[in-house]
């Protein structure tokens, strides 16, 4: 879980981040894996703030995109709304399940992905956290998010500083893309995104 400190920053900062959001002036991007990203802003020591939204019905996903992966800083997110589920692997040589491992790179605006080799991962954890409860993710540890296709969700999320450690993703098939760019939400998604947001949070 969030450690005490991050989770009552993440509570100070809820009521604003989610009043800027709704007002329409922060343009919202997908994620290469169907959800929406708003970046709220920076909160000083190289970390941001980011909203994510997941909509009912609607996740454009870059097609065959990998879900497991891991980030460079550490992660620190309250749920807003719905149920987040995610899935925590590590290393295992000898009994792990065999994926295709890809190196990434991330910028503000998009991604690069590249094929390597074969990595063995094991399951560690399987959390379901519900709307009010903090969660985090220490950094380069793999992890797979899922949130029910049929049901909307909303995270607040505090990106830590970056270190010095290598991203990765890890999927079923091999997938390459030298430069995606992270579409913004047009009129429409943006308008579903925010009354998903209003109706979805318990103020």
């Amino acid at each position: 879980m969030a450690n005490s400190a991050q989770g009552r920053r993440l509570q100070k900062e809820r009521a604003g981040a989610i009043t800027k959001v709704l007002s329409g002036t922060i343009a919202g991007r997908w994620h290469p894996t169907g959800f929406a990203v708003f970046h709220v802003g920076d909160l000083g020591a190289e970390q941001k703030l980011r909203l994510h939204i997941w909509l009912a019905g609607h996740r454009p996903a870059l097609a065959n995109h990998p879900c497991i992966h891991s980030h460079h800083w550490k992660l620190d997110s309250l749920v807003l709304a719905g149920t987040y589920i995610d899935t925590l692997f590590q290393i295992d040589k000898e009994h792990g399940t065999p994926y295709f491992l890809h190196k990434y790179a991330y910028w503000p605006d998009g991604d690069s992905v590249a094929p390597g080799g074969i990595i063995n991962l094991r399951q560690t954890a399987h959390r379901a956290v519900q709307a009010g409860e903090f969660h985090d993710i220490p950094i380069g540890v793999l992890h797979e998010t899922r949130v029910s296709t049929d049901a909307a969700a909303a995270t607040l999320v505090i990106m830590g500083k970056p270190q010095q450690v290598d991203m990765m993703l890890a999927g079923d098939k091999r997938f390459r893309v030298d430069r995606h760019v992270r579409p913004t939400l047009n009129s429409g998604e943006m308008e579903q995104t925010l009354q998903t947001l209003a109706a979805a949070v318990d103020w």
